[in-house]
């Protein structure tokens, strides 16, 4: 990307609603006067349509202020169930950054991994015919 950037950029896009049923889910209140209800919702769309608004997404923009070969990444979580991610998000970020010190993906058939001590592994396996089965 290069060093002009003065930071790391990761955008996430979490989910996207249609204009209709985003100009009806922030207008809820409204339901019980439906007249204004309907002429709010009208508004919206017109809005919507005049600045060719098909649909509304939702996400973060992630900065890290670094200097030298700055990078931007783009993800999506639609449908995935999201909370706090804090420790996943630093988790990439120092992913991105081992990755840059040993080269990039070609750099990891050098390396030396080990797996955590923490680690479990649970396994379970199916008898068929006298077999196991994954």
């Amino acid at each position: 990307m290069g060093d002009r950037l003065g930071c790391d950029a990761w955008l996430v896009h979490f989910r996207s609603d249609d204009a209709i049923d985003y100009a009806t889910s922030w207008n809820h209140p409204l339901e019980s006067d439906l007249p204004r209800y309907t002429a709010t919702i009208e508004r919206w769309l017109d809005y919507f349509g005049a600045e060719e608004i098909r649909a509304v997404g939702y996400g973060a923009v992630i900065l890290r202020r670094r200097t030298g070969d700055n990078w931007i990444g783009a993800q999506s979580f639609a449908g995935l169930s999201v909370g706090p991610a804090n420790d996943q998000v630093v988790g990439l970020f120092a992913g991105r950054d081992f990755l840059a010190r040993i080269g990039g993906r070609a750099g990891l058939l050098d390396q030396h991994l080990v797996i955590d001590e923490c680690h479990r592994l649970d396994q379970s396996l199916r008898c068929v015919k006298g077999t196991f089965e994954v």
